[in-house]
């Protein structure tokens, strides 16, 4: 008798669960793949719905500004059109967008070069006249002059580089500002307590540290071999080659030390934070359907989804986070790596027909850009691997 009660309450339980359950709760049945899809766009949409992303759009316009950048009218957009598959920022379009960069600045710096070469040819020609000419001290007037004709197309050449750099390193604070937040959001959302407790200082580290470090110490020592190059060859007696060498090399190691400790503490640690978080995932779900009687699967299910559409926006809103972040990198740096590469070339053409002091000054200038471009990278290559490692964050959840 006690029996039959004891199944008889269990029965009429379970029949009031079902009865109960709110009609809006979705029941993931096996092999449902068109409710399954919808209720993942609705959470989807919901998700990105949610997020203020005001911050991304100003970012979109910076990159027009300072690089003359389209990429997308809103960064709502640019996640829509990566989740259908619209998009058309694929590598060939990066491969031509860089091709196009390439071919523009060295048409740009073309002229520029061609008048460095007449002037430092000019003055050979003048020198050999006859060697009355090459012994008077107006051959040093004239040297003079065409130095300072070279120096100031060269500093016209370089404050544009400069200014250009510059305004990355402001962009990649205020990228710091914007993008991280959001998507730190996204990972706590999705479960990454440890990931984001790791994420969060490494963010305060890269904006406050590194790209401040940059900005009042290395562009200052950029500053100074910059100009010890030119005030090194303005005469036989000023000698400052070692010197601006010594600047350069200590620009290196600063650069190479943070950045790599930065690098290494990011790795490491993320690594570790997402692997907890993934063990945390796994748990709260296996509780759910183990522990949660009747309804235990249908909560699993569900979360699933949630899950799902929380690291399909976080994914695509990182991705979006990554073609901003190319953009905004690749426009300063391959400017000055052309700038770099041109002033080598006119020095090599320049050394068997002119005096050597002019090759010797252009290379020592190109050579001084290779502190730009390293500081350009290493900022670069930071923030894009803190979105990288965000990314892979939490993606197993609903495996």
């Amino acid at each position: 008798m006690k029996k039959r009660v004891m199944f008889a309450i269990l029965l009429l339980s379970f029949l009031a669960v079902l009865l109960f359950i709110p009609s809006g709760t979705t029941v993931f049945a096996e092999g449902n793949e068109e409710e399954t899809e919808k209720n993942l766009d609705d959470t989807v949409n919901d998700t990105l719905n949610g997020l203020d992303l005001t911050g991304f759009d100003e970012l979109l316009n910076l990159l027009r500004e300072y690089n003359d950048v389209s990429v997308a009218n809103s960064v709502r957009t640019l996640v829509n059109d990566i989740l259908a598959g619209k998009s058309e920022l694929d590598f060939s379009y990066f491969l031509k967008f860089c091709s196009e960069i390439l071919l523009g600045e060295t048409v740009n710096i073309l002229p520029q070069l061609i008048l460095i070469a007449v002037f430092a040819i000019l003055y050979a020609v003048l020198q050999n006249l006859n060697a009355d000419f090459s012994s008077s001290s107006t051959q040093k007037i004239l040297y003079l002059a065409c130095f300072g004709l070279v120096v100031t197309v060269i500093g016209v050449m370089t404050a544009k580089n400069i200014s250009s750099a510059v305004r990355t390193f402001e962009f990649m604070g205020k990228f710091s500002e914007v993008s991280f937040p959001v998507l730190i959001t996204l990972v706590t959302a999705l479960g990454g307590s440890a990931s984001a407790a790791v994420y969060q200082p490494m963010i305060l580290i890269f904006g406050n540290v590194l790209i401040v470090m940059i900005k009042t110490v290395i562009m200052p020592l950029f500053y100074v071999t910059f100009v010890f190059s030119l005030v090194g060859h303005l005469s036989d007696n000023v000698k400052l080659d070692k010197f601006s060498k010594t600047v350069k090399s200590a620009a290196e190691w600063i650069l190479g030390i943070a950045f790599g400790t930065f690098v290494t503490l990011l790795t490491s640690q993320g690594i570790t934070g997402a692997g907890l978080d993934n063990l945390a995932i796994r748990g709260a779900k296996f509780a759910l359907s183990s522990y949660v009687p009747i309804i235990g699967n249908y909560l699993k299910d569900g979360f699933d989804i949630v899950l799902a559409g929380c690291i399909v926006v976080k994914n695509a809103l990182g991705l979006c986070a990554v073609i901003i972040l190319l953009f905004a990198v690749l426009v300063p740096l391959l400017k000055t790596v052309i700038l770099m590469l041109g002033l080598k070339f006119t020095a090599a053409l320049l050394q068997p027909v002119s005096d050597e002091k002019f090759s010797s000054l252009l290379y020592a200038v190109s050579d001084s850009f290779k502190i730009l471009i390293v500081a350009v990278l290493c900022a670069g290559f930071a923030a894009l691997l803190i979105v990288m490692m965000i990314i892979y964050t939490c993606n197993f959840g609903v495996l």
